[in-house]
């Protein structure tokens, strides 16, 4: 396989979740070619253990994978009730609470960080779980 047949695959679960700082572009942002493919879940988003996600490609590399595709017991009354969660724009209000919520448990883990191990240093995480 040359250059020219290879794909990116981008898993980006937590891009969403984002506390401070500029946010970081996807890698097809840079993708002038159509071969990175984004990939993303409800699970880190929504409900841990949800197994429904997305992906984002150009429209040939989404029917080849669509061809492949084994479902693995997706259930398809989940399936409508996020289409559903989706469409009455609960994602983007959850993904907010969620934001304060780890930002919160991320200040609390940073304190005790710098008071109980005064020696260490770290990075303050700028997003993420």
């Amino acid at each position: 396989m040359d250059g020219d047949d290879m794909l990116v695959l981008e898993d980006d679960p937590y891009r969403k979740i984002r506390f401070a700082g500029e946010t970081v572009p996807p890698l097809q942002a840079l993708d002038g070619d159509g071969r990175v493919i984004g990939l993303g879940t409800f699970a880190k988003l929504v409900a841990p253990g949800l197994r429904l996600g997305w992906v984002i490609a150009t429209p040939d590399v989404v029917a080849r994978m669509a061809v492949m595709k084994a479902d693995g017991g997706t259930c398809p009354f989940t399936q409508r009730m996020l289409i559903e969660y989706c469409r009455a724009g609960r994602v983007e209000l959850d993904i907010r609470d969620r934001v304060r919520t780890y930002r919160a448990h991320r200040d609390v883990m940073a304190q005790a960080v710098r008071e109980y191990l005064p020696e260490a240093s770290f990075a303050l995480p700028q997003g993420g779980y």
